[in-house]
């Protein structure tokens, strides 16, 4: 059975737009089934502190933050739970699945190379998506 993790704080601008610093993650403890898209929360390999980026591939594991052009490929033990939604002042957010996150992530691998306007077409199409992969829950 999955456990879930409240009250966890996000800090930086990797996950920006969707997440950002002062959000409060919601997350659930899970051992293995990992999907394309899943914001995972893991260790860094290199030097311990806990990181949430997007799965963006499973063979091997990579995860991208929304707001970099940088990827890392992370070992599968180290990846804690999975973000399910964030409290953003007095308001729940949950994150859905949708066509957009698949066209995301489509089009997420095909800018991963350098330069400006890769990392500026990615940022709007995530800002863009980010619309469509959440939904509002006021029941705090």
């Amino acid at each position: 059975m999955s456990k879930e993790l409240a009250n966890i704080p996000f800090k930086g601008i990797s996950m920006t737009p969707l997440l950002t610093e002062g959000d409060e993650l919601i997350a659930i403890e899970q051992d293995g089934d990992f999907e394309i898209g899943d914001i995972l929360l893991f260790k860094d390999p290199d030097n311990g502190e806990f990181i949430v980026h997007r799965l963006i591939s499973d063979r091997p594991f990579v995860t991208k933050g929304d707001w970099s052009c940088s990827f890392e490929e992370i070992p599968k033990e180290n990846i804690f739970a999975v973000v399910i939604g964030f409290k953003r002042k007095l308001n729940k957010y949950y994150f859905t699945k949708s066509f957009f996150l698949s066209w995301y992530i489509v089009l997420s691998r095909s800018l991963a190379v350098s330069g400006k306007l890769a990392r500026l077409t990615s940022r709007v199409l995530m800002y863009l998506f980010s619309i469509f992969l959440i939904k509002k829950k006021n029941d705090l």
